[in-house]
């Protein structure tokens, strides 16, 4: 009897925040790979493992026990002893500190910030005017009404020690209601957030994830899950694992620590979860235009594929990653190969480049290494090379994979310094892309705005599906030569062009 894989913790949900007044593109490293630590691990000995074993990372997101007596604003001395030295140590590593932080303070008579919100009246009542006290294994607890804008005012200010002066770098705010409180006070608590990170630091774009708890978060989980888990967060907005999950013990390492990171199952699974991080890193330009679109345009990161004519079984949880990937998780434990219905049109299978008529099912091999998905024909799809974190130097190539259409079809990649507001002064760059392909010539124009100047001066085009092999290529009025390569006993067509070139045209 197969078991299905939780690609998603059914208990509790997390995701990237944006600000509801002012829509700003989260920081570029905020799409990097996230780990979640509690204070059982040492993050300097953590983050040394990440870059001996090259694995790339971001951030480390340490958990509500960093903090004295799972406090707010409070950092153990136990746990986390000089905070911003620490924070400093790992920041030249290249992982930035995220830090949790709930959405319900501890009933404490020795605080003063609880104090505080009390003399104030900042706290959540019953309709009878009783002040809510929620009873848990640690303590008591009050909930601060973020449906006040004053009480929003003062906890974004409460922020000001550690995003100031010890330098964390954004904020886990986990948010869990009381039955009596309406589920509004949950985004307001993150708008809040948000709002006094601006404040604090007008120049930086405020990072925020939200994670709601509605129970518990354990999850028995082998090597198998945990890369499957983490193929399907590649196609995310945030792309994190945790470490607050049941290990199964059969798959663990014996002579590994039990922080769950990728290296907890041993170096077969710790080769494979770099692997699927890796692609997360070079698909990074597509998945900041996807955000980009997302913000301008309001069009969703991700969309279900449901087509009317066509019964779904009930896990198929295939979806629409950005206008032009279809990506389709694998379910079952122990699957070779996965049956997948594809949208109308033609699409390319992203591993072998073998092109699919679409609007039918089609199988495919699923070995553990590689989730399946899809490109629609006609895509440029943008890729950086891998880094070991968004910080690590700028973008020195790009490569823009291109796979033929009898047609037209438009892309966009859109880049920025990554952090800042300088993009909403024109200092941006957005390309928008035009494939226009018959059987006798295919042709890619580029067309450039804003301000950015790219930090690349190079891109190498990767033409898939050709109908022809080209013996006339021509990049604004130049001819120029290409190196073919094979991918699965599929020929792909290599140009090295300008990064500023407007016109490709190739014939047969």
């Amino acid at each position: 009897m197969s078991k299905s894989i939780e690609v998603q913790n059914q208990e509790n949900s997390m995701k990237l925040c944006f600000s509801a007044e002012q829509p700003a593109l989260p920081p570029i490293w905020a799409l990097g790979f996230h780990q979640v630590l509690d204070a059982s691990n040492e993050p300097i000995q953590i983050a040394n493992k990440f870059r001996a074993r090259k694995i790339p990372c971001d951030t480390f997101f340490l958990n509500i026990d960093f903090l004295e007596n799972h406090k707010n604003f409070n950092w153990s001395k136990g746990s986390f002893p000089n905070p911003t030295e620490k924070i400093r140590i790992l920041r030249e590593k290249g992982i930035k500190t995220i830090l949790r932080v709930d959405s319900k303070l501890n009933f404490n008579e020795n605080d003063s910030i609880f104090l505080e919100g009390l003399k104030r009246d900042y706290y959540c009542k019953t309709q009878d005017g009783e002040l809510i006290v929620e009873e848990s294994d640690s303590g008591k607890h009050v909930l601060p009404n973020f449906t006040s804008p004053k009480v929003k005012s003062w906890w974004g200010h409460l922020y000001r020690i550690m995003y100031s002066k010890n330098r964390v770098a954004g904020f886990w705010d986990m948010t869990k209601e009381p039955f009596e409180i309406p589920n509004t006070n949950n985004s307001q608590m993150t708008q809040a957030t948000i709002e006094g990170l601006l404040k604090l630091k007008y120049h930086r774009r405020p990072f925020v994830a939200k994670m709601i708890s509605n129970g518990s978060s354990e999850l028995h989980i082998d090597g198998e899950l945990f890369i499957r888990t983490l193929q399907y967060r590649v196609f995310q907005p945030l792309f994190f694992a945790e470490n607050h999950l049941v290990k199964s013990d059969q798959s663990i390492d014996k002579n590994s620590t039990q922080e769950f990171t990728p290296w907890i199952f041993g170096d077969k699974i710790n080769d494979l979860a770099k692997y699927a991080i890796e692609l997360r890193y070079q698909l990074l330009p597509y998945i900041y235009t996807t955000i980009w679109q997302f913000v301008e345009n309001g069009t969703p990161m991700t969309k279900p594929f449901s087509p009317s004519n066509q019964d779904i079984p009930k896990n198929d949880i295939a979806f629409i990653f950005g206008n032009h990937l279809l990506i389709s998780p694998v379910l079952e434990k122990g699957s070779e190969n996965q049956s997948i219905l594809l949208p109308k049109g033609f699409w390319y299978h992203y591993w072998t480049a073998e092109v699919f008529d679409g609007d039918q099912r089609v199988e495919v091999n699923t070995t553990l290494s590689q989730i399946p998905f899809f490109v629609k024909a006609g895509s440029v799809i943008p890729h950086y090379p891998i880094f070991q974190n968004c910080g690590e130097k700028p973008a020195d190539e790009l490569m823009l994979h291109v796979y033929f259409k009898n047609g037209k079809e438009y892309s966009q990649l859109y880049e920025d310094a990554g952090d800042g507001f300088n993009y909403t002064k024109n200092d941006f760059s957005l390309k928008d892309f035009e494939f226009v392909g018959t059987k006798k010539e295919v042709v890619l124009t580029q067309h450039k705005k804003g301000q950015w100047i790219d930090t690349y001066h190079t891109c190498n085009v990767l033409f898939y599906g050709l109908p022809f092999q080209p013996k006339k290529s021509v990049v604004d009025d130049e001819d120029i030569d290409f190196k073919i390569i094979e991918i699965a006993g599929n020929p792909v067509f290599i140009f090295t062009v300008d990064n500023n070139f407007q016109k490709i045209k190739l014939k047969p």
